[in-house]
């Protein structure tokens, strides 16, 4: 009855593809209206210590993480 509709964002891909500030920043807008609206919901799995960091950066590498993750000081 009810689909999941998965939304992947990669901070580098999105630079890549945006050449112009101005664009990058109008995309951003766009999407966190659309989480701000309840939309999309962001699930965030994981939160690290940034003094972690180098764990948080292996985590997904090593396909143990699903969702966003935090770094938090």
């Amino acid at each position: 009855m009810f689909q999941r509709h998965y939304v992947s964002i990669r901070t580098a891909e999105t630079a890549d593809d945006k050449h112009d500030s101005r664009e990058l920043q109008e995309a951003a807008d766009e999407l966190f209206a659309v989480i701000a609206s309840g939309a999309v919901k962001v699930a965030i799995n994981q939160r690290f210590r940034l003094a972690d960091a180098r764990t948080a950066h292996e985590a997904p590498q090593a396909r143990i993480t699903t969702g966003a993750t935090l770094l938090l000081r």
